[in-house]
C-alpha cells in the first residue's frame, strides 16, 4: 500500500521533517533540571495532601464510615446525604453541583 494511495503523503511528510530530531533526542536525551523537577513535585504532592484533608473534612460531616473517592457509589451516596440526590458520579454531574466538594 502506497502512502499516496491512502491519501497519507501529508502525514508522512511530518513525520519525515521530525526525524532529525528525532533522532538527536533519541542520542542525546532530554536535558531536565531535577531540582525545579522536585520542587514541582514536591509542590503538587502538597496540593495533593491539601485537597485530601479538605475533601475528609467535608465527606466526615455527613460520612461516618471511611469514604472511596474512587467509589461511585459512596459519591452517589455522600451527595444524596448533602442534600443532593445524583443517580450519576460522573465530572458532568458533579459539575451542575454547587459544594465544595464537587469542584
Amino acid at each position: 500500500m502506497e502512502i499516496a494511495n491512502v491519501q497519507l503523503d501529508n502525514v508522512a511528510l511530518q513525520e519525515w521533517g521530525a526525524l532529525p530530531a528525532i533522532v538527536w533526542i533519541t542520542a542525546t536525551g532530554v536535558p531536565v533540571d531535577m531540582d525545579e523537577l522536585q520542587r514541582q513535585l514536591r509542590e503538587t504532592e502538597a496540593g495533593v495532601a491539601r485537597l485530601w484533608a479538605e475533601m475528609t473534612r467535608l465527606v466526615q460531616s455527613v460520612m461516618r464510615s471511611t469514604f472511596n473517592p474512587n467509589s461511585y457509589e459512596q459519591i452517589i451516596k455522600c451527595f444524596a446525604q448533602l442534600g443532593f440526590p445524583i443517580t450519576k458520579a460522573k465530572a458532568e454531574t458533579l459539575h451542575t453541583i454547587n459544594h465544595p466538594l464537587a469542584e
